[in-house]
């Protein structure tokens, strides 16, 4: 890095550092009383003794303040109300921003993940070895947390709060994806599901989750946007974030699942800021969502639903509700704590190069994937191997498990060519007629109530 050197310590805000004899407008001027052309070149070097500036590849300006990159445009701009004072004009904000643009000797912020470090407000943490050091702007962290590093904190309330949430078994995932959550980057290539009925305590796990990440650190695309045509807008929000986490998603049915795959898959994408032109970048977010009923997707390939690892919160707790809860899960304390619990987890995590999946999660992985593909789904509960069936049989019975289940069902071209897909079956014709071989219905209309058989049909 080639910026002004600054002292670590002393970079927190413009206004505590800035020399006086930057604050003569005159000197940004051509002429002997600065009355002739503007000069963004020596403009732009009195911004850099603020303190570092850097260029994104997202066509945005970025400052590093307090040990970490932002992108930051108003701390810029108050920067150059600070030296011209009432020789300011938007155009000659413009003017030195495209300056700044073309220096070559600036970093450039490439939304990229800083794997060796973690970066808390008061240190970098080396997770590896438990060791800190200062910040410095040659480190190129788009991301801090929002606490501090404590190796002696403790989170007595939140391990307390969590047992009665999630299986036993399933605590030392959580730990570890804790710990996966602060770590710059997703090498696994996984995103995570948190499932259950609601008021089981999903939303509170991502509120203490996200108090601690830090606000400025976080997006919240939801899985329906995971799409570069549609959102390119909101692909773009994933830039140089640590985590997405998006709550509460509702039931639509996931069409498109490529751009996702690339997203969780550290691939390029391409998008978009508003009012600006594309641009392509590696998101390194991990991606976190949760669901009292799980979405569809058009998308039952192993390549989908091997992205995901699901997290099941069993218990209602809607009858008893805790308002003071989240106000003692996210003290200063506790968070600090519920960060060196999560570094433990993580250090443990890489260390075996996976996820390792207790029984509980397993089956909510099954039933995961059977809510996602509502034809396995069907065949699971309404039909056994062996025999044949035709597809004018089949198709009404599908139809009044669908209305049972409150699923959208597939049109009878799609079930047809996706029942055809399934292990085990062949599609044959027999009398013109499409017959499934390879199944046999165990359930009929007469299973089905009357009104709602009628309503199915």
């Amino acid at each position: 890095m080639t910026a002004p050197a600054v002292e670590t310590s002393t970079v927190s805000k413009s206004k505590s550092i800035k020399p006086d004899p930057l604050r003569d407008p005159k000197k940004y001027f051509d002429g002997r009383n600065g009355t002739g052309a503007f000069r963004p070149d020596k403009a732009a070097a009195a911004l850099l003794t603020y303190g570092p500036i850097g260029r994104g590849n997202d066509a945005r300006m970025w400052v590093w303040l307090d040990g970490v990159w932002r992108p930051d445009d108003r701390e810029i701009h108050e920067r150059l109300v600070d030296i011209l004072d009432k020789r300011f004009t938007p155009g000659r904000m413009t003017t030195v921003v495209q300056y700044l643009k073309g220096m070559r000797e600036l970093p450039v912020i490439e939304s990229l993940p800083v794997g060796q470090y973690i970066n808390f407000r008061n240190v970098l943490l080396d997770w590896k070895t438990g060791t800190s050091s200062a910040h410095h702007p040659a480190i190129l962290s788009t991301v801090q947390l929002a606490v501090d590093w404590n190796p002696e904190a403790t989170c007595p309330n939140f391990l307390e709060w969590l047992a009665t949430v999630v299986d036993a078994d399933s605590v030392p995932f959580v730990q570890e994806l804790v710990g996966y959550m602060m770590f710059s980057g997703n090498p696994f290539e996984k995103a995570f599901m948190l499932i259950g009925a609601g008021r089981n305590g999903k939303g509170t796990f991502l509120s203490v989750i996200s108090s601690m990440l830090g606000k400025p650190n976080l997006s919240g695309v939801r899985l329906q946007q995971m799409s570069t045509t549609k959102h390119r807008f909101a692909i773009a929000d994933l830039y140089g974030r640590l985590a997405n986490i998006a709550g509460d998603l509702d039931s639509t049915r996931i069409e498109e699942t490529g751009d996702f795959k690339m997203v969780i898959g550290n691939d390029e994408v391409r998008a978009e800021h508003k009012g600006a032109s594309s641009f392509m970048f590696k998101p390194f977010a991990t991606h976190i969502f949760s669901a009292n009923v799980i979405p569809t997707s058009t998308d039952t390939t192993s390549g989908y639903l091997d992205k995901w690892i699901v997290l099941k919160f069993p218990n209602y707790f809607g009858d008893r509700p805790d308002t003071g809860l989240k106000s003692r899960l996210s003290t200063t304390a506790e968070l600090e704590g519920v960060a060196a619990w999560g570094i433990n987890g993580l250090q443990r995590l890489m260390a075996r190069g996976h996820f390792d999946l207790p029984p509980s999660m397993l089956a909510a992985k099954s039933e995961f994937e059977l809510a996602v593909d509502p034809v396995r789904g069907f065949m699971t509960e309404c039909a056994t191997p062996g025999g044949s069936e035709a597809l004018s049989d089949i198709y009404p019975v599908y139809l009044a498990w669908c209305h049972e289940q409150s699923r959208r069902p597939l049109g009878k071209q799609k079930f047809n060519e996706r029942i055809a897909s399934l292990p085990g079956i062949t599609k044959l014709k027999t009398s013109g007629i499409d017959t499934f071989k390879g199944m046999t219905l165990s359930k009929h209309a007469e299973d089905f109530p009357a009104t709602m058989w009628s309503v199915a049909l």
